[in-house]
């Protein structure tokens, strides 16, 4: 499929200002991907959230796989203007307190991920992850086997960039996890922008993971 549109997004009139005025809308309720495969999907959008589903809250997502054997691509473009999450299901995803809002057997694989950011993100930097690029739900019995691609165009002090196989930034648990995949951090000459990479993710509780991701 060409140029799919994320489930959900956002935008940020404010720009990079440290004041946000979002347009935003979100998915909310429960998907079961009955372990069908959803394939071969392209994304290239300017949005602040993109993936699958753009921004997610208190949703329940589970038995999901997102494939492709042709090396599909989801990407941030270069347009994009404020902070920013990239992920191969999910941009964004918050609990807002739901105990049962979780991640549980979720997989991305074959694809390529990107962040053409050229712009400066101000406020709150960016997160791209190989399954979510941002979170506070549990992630469980999951993977992502991707090639994350950080292209930025923006040099700009005070910025952080947070990269991970699984998630850009985690607040939930991780549990019996795997990324693979590789990892290529391309930034402007004498950039300012500290780019924080792991191979599982930035800023998390771990158990049982399993990680061999390189970073070029």
């Amino acid at each position: 499929m060409n140029n799919f549109t994320p489930i959900g997004s956002m935008f940020d009139v404010g720009g990079n200002d440290r004041y946000a005025k979002p347009l935003m809308a979100y998915f909310t309720s429960s998907f079961d991907g009955q372990a069908y495969a959803i394939k071969n999907i392209t994304i290239r959008s300017k949005a602040e959230c993109v993936g699958i589903f753009g921004i997610t809250s208190g949703a329940v997502l589970k038995n999901i796989i997102v494939y492709s054997d042709n090396g599909s691509e989801i990407e941030a473009t270069k347009e994009g203007r404020s902070w920013y999450c990239v992920g191969g299901l999910v941009g964004f995803a918050g609990s807002r307190d739901k105990k049962e809002s979780a991640f549980t057997n979720c997989t991305v694989s074959g694809y390529t991920i990107r962040d053409n950011h050229e712009n400066n993100p101000g406020w709150g930097g960016g997160n791209v992850g190989g399954l979510v690029g941002m979170t506070n739900m549990n992630i469980t019995n999951c993977s992502a086997v991707t090639d994350i691609i950080i292209n930025i165009g923006y040099n700009g002090g005070y910025q952080n960039l947070r990269v991970g196989g699984i998630a850009g930034v985690s607040r939930g648990t991780v549990n019996y996890c795997y990324a693979g995949g590789s990892m290529s951090i391309m930034s402007p000459v004498g950039t300012k922008v500290m780019v924080v990479a792991q191979a599982l993710v930035s800023g998390l509780n771990l158990a049982h993971h399993y990680a061999l991701t390189a970073v070029v």
